[in-house]
């Protein structure tokens, strides 16, 4: 059965246009549609997006996450009403279970340094949007908070993967593997990856 053919408890998603995502909340779907509630960004900001415009997302539904497109059918404040696109919808799997981002990022790699945006997260690693240009197998730095914590993680990863998303927005996706992570570090992220 395709995922969105079941109707099953509600679960969160990521939003992305460009380098900027937003987490939500699943409150309702049926079918091919969610509705949801987004939350602000740090700064209390809320995306005020068109109706008809196409967003990559992440969701996760009944411990599994998919990715894929979606578009806007109408949006309220942050309540907002959205219609997956099924044919683009995917299963990630990964060899650690993954949680969406939706934080800011701080990285450092031998040329640029800058903020980009953590899509989602694992044990292992990270993939992030940047606007900057890097090579796979690149070494590069990562500082970052959890949601809900201020002890900030910082660690070394190497570039695994480069992607150029085909929104039209400058960015880059940056897959990132952990490469010198803290064993208490990886302790907390292996604790918030875990399903509630």
């Amino acid at each position: 059965m395709h995922p969105m053919q079941s109707i099953g408890r509600p679960g969160n998603m990521a939003l992305s246009v460009g380098a900027q995502s937003w987490l939500a909340d699943v409150e309702r779907r049926d079918q091919q549609d969610v509705w949801a509630s987004i939350h602000s960004s740090v700064l209390g900001v809320l995306p005020s997006w068109r109706n008809g415009l196409a967003l990559e997302c992440a969701i996760r539904l009944d411990d599994t996450t998919y990715a894929g497109e979606a578009h806007v059918v109408e949006q309220f404040g942050e309540r907002i009403h959205l219609r997956l696109v099924k044919e683009t919808l995917r299963p990630e799997r990964r060899a650690f279970l993954r949680v969406l981002g939706g934080f800011e990022v701080h990285y450092r790699t031998p040329h640029r340094e800058g903020f980009g945006t953590c899509f989602d997260l694992s044990a292992g690693g990270m993939r992030i949007r940047i606007e900057a240009d890097v090579e796979p197998q690149a070494a590069i730095t990562l500082w970052f908070r959890l949601p809900g914590e201020d002890v900030p993680i910082r660690t070394e990863g190497i570039v695994l993967r480069v992607d150029d998303p085909d929104d039209g927005h400058p960015g880059r996706f940056v897959g990132v593997k952990f490469a010198s992570l803290r064993p208490s570090d990886g302790v907390r992220i292996a604790a918030f990856c875990q399903p509630d």
